[in-house]
């Protein structure tokens, strides 16, 4: 699309509303049997939601409209027909003109060594090497060890950060309890219990084990075991 916004002007609607014209220019359009045509002198305005086609345009340019029964037939006196419409259920006729796009395309040479690492799931370059020189694989090229930095072994490598130390240690029973929940587990437990509740106390390093069905028993399990220590 081509848009002049040197040009500046108003619209008026149906409804009375006045709109700000923007700038004038020109559209592509896919036709029918999928060759692309230009519609010149469009107005460009920013506030309507819905692109608007005027009839009186189309006579100017030397089209005929032709409103019949319940369709609209606009024809080229030179070339005849172009396209029909069928009127909506609103009483309006909507014309669908899918519109062409201006396509870039990019051209890139990529190195076959980043090519061959990727195709065998990130395998390090010396490994590469050593199929090449081991006659492992057919038709491998010469490897040889890149620059390019790979995004994906970046993330495959990073560690995680470590779990922050306690600062405190506790110097009294139940001063300090460390609680953790685990599971599912594959294989359940007598009473088909697939995660545990474990609590520890810091102190005297002793363990609670609970059995739970779901993780949503753990705070059930929590007042259980909250009862019984400080009893």
């Amino acid at each position: 699309m081509q848009l002049d916004e040197t040009i500046k002007s108003k619209v008026t609607l149906g409804d009375g509303n006045v709109q700000t014209i923007v700038g004038k220019g020109t559209i592509a359009v896919k036709t029918q049997n999928g060759s692309q045509k230009y519609i010149h002198d469009v107005f460009y305005v920013s506030g309507l939601t819905q692109n608007l086609l005027s009839v009186g345009q189309l006579i100017h340019k030397n089209y005929k409209v032709i409103f019949d029964d319940d369709k609209c037939n606009i024809i080229d006196k030179r070339k005849g027909q172009i396209i029909f419409i069928k009127m909506a259920p609103n009483k309006v006729f909507p014309l669908f003109m899918p519109f062409g796009q201006n396509n870039a395309l990019k051209c890139e040479n990529m190195d076959e060594s980043i090519l061959w690492h990727l195709r065998y799931g990130h395998l390090n370059f010396n490994g590469l090497k050593l199929l090449k020189q081991k006659n492992m694989v057919l038709e491998l090229p010469f490897i040889s060890s890149s620059l390019k930095v790979c995004e994906g072994c970046i993330y495959g490598k990073m560690h995680r950060l470590p779990f922050p130390k306690t600062c405190w240690r506790a110097k009294a029973l139940l001063q300090l309890v460390h609680v953790d929940i685990w599971g599912p587990s594959s294989t359940p437990s007598f009473g088909g219990r697939r995660y545990f509740l474990l609590f520890v106390d810091d102190y005297t390093r002793m363990m609670w084990v609970y059995f739970i069905q779901q993780k949503s028993d753990a705070f059930s399990c929590f007042k259980e075991f909250k009862a019984l220590v400080e009893k």
